[in-house]
C-alpha cells in the first residue's frame, strides 16, 4: 500500500522542502548606526557610517528605511548628516613645492586660476606637470565625496586680478579651456 502511494506522496512532500530552500534567508534589516537628534527634520538622514536612510512614518512614529541601489545594495559612502559637505576652504588647499621660474607667477596676491578638477589623481598630476612646463607655481585642492575625491589644480598665486586674467587667457591658449579666475 505504501509503496503504490509513493509516487504520489513524494512529490508533495519533497517540493515544500525545496521551495524552503530556494527562498534566501532574510537578513536582519538595515538600520541607520545611530538615529538622528529628535529635532532632527529632514526627509534623508546619512549615519556616522556613510549610509543613507529615508524618513517614513506617521505623526510621531518614524521609521528610518535604507535607501538603496536599483541592484537592492544599500547606498553607503556618503558625508554625514548634519554639517555641510566639506569644500575646498574647509579643507584648505596643499601648495606643491615647485621650483620658481616665473616670478610674477609667484607673487603672492591671492588671485589663481582654477586649470581643472580631477577625479584620478594620475590626472591632476599631469595638469601640475604641464602647468610647471609653462612655469607656473600651483596649489592642489581636495574635497572628499561620496564618491571619491575631486582634486583641483590651481596655478598661481598672482598679485592681481590683471596678471590672473593674462594667465587665464594663456592657460587657455595652452590647452586649459576651462581655466577660470578664482578671486581672493
Amino acid at each position: 500500500m505504501i509503496r503504490a502511494l509513493l509516487p504520489v506522496l513524494l512529490p508533495v512532500l519533497v517540493l515544500p522542502v525545496l521551495l524552503l530552500a530556494a527562498v534566501p534567508a532574510q537578513a536582519e534589516p538595515l538600520q541607520p548606526a545611530e538615529l538622528p537628534p529628535a529635532e532632527y527634520a529632514g526627509l534623508q538622514y546619512v549615519d556616522s557610517k556613510g549610509c543613507m536612510f529615508a524618513r517614513a512614518g506617521a505623526g510621531t512614529q518614524v521609521v528610518w528605511v535604507p535607501r538603496v541601489s536599483r541592484q537592492g545594495v544599500p547606498v553607503c559612502g556618503n558625508p554625514p548628516s548634519g554639517g555641510r559637505v566639506p569644500v575646498v576652504e574647509d579643507v584648505g588647499v596643499q601648495p606643491v613645492q615647485v621650483a620658481p621660474t616665473a616670478p610674477a607667477a609667484q607673487a603672492d596676491g591671492g588671485y589663481f586660476v582654477a586649470v581643472g578638477s580631477y577625479g584620478e589623481p594620475r590626472t591632476a598630476d599631469q595638469a601640475e606637470a604641464r602647468l610647471a612646463e609653462l612655469g607656473y607655481g600651483m596649489v592642489r585642492g581636495r574635497v572628499q565625496g561620496g564618491n571619491g575625491a575631486v582634486i583641483t589644480v590651481f596655478a598661481g598665486p598672482f598679485p592681481d586680478q590683471s596678471a590672473a586674467a593674462a594667465a587665464q587667457a594663456a592657460l587657455q591658449d595652452a590647452g586649459f579651456a576651462q581655466a577660470s579666475v578664482v578671486s581672493p
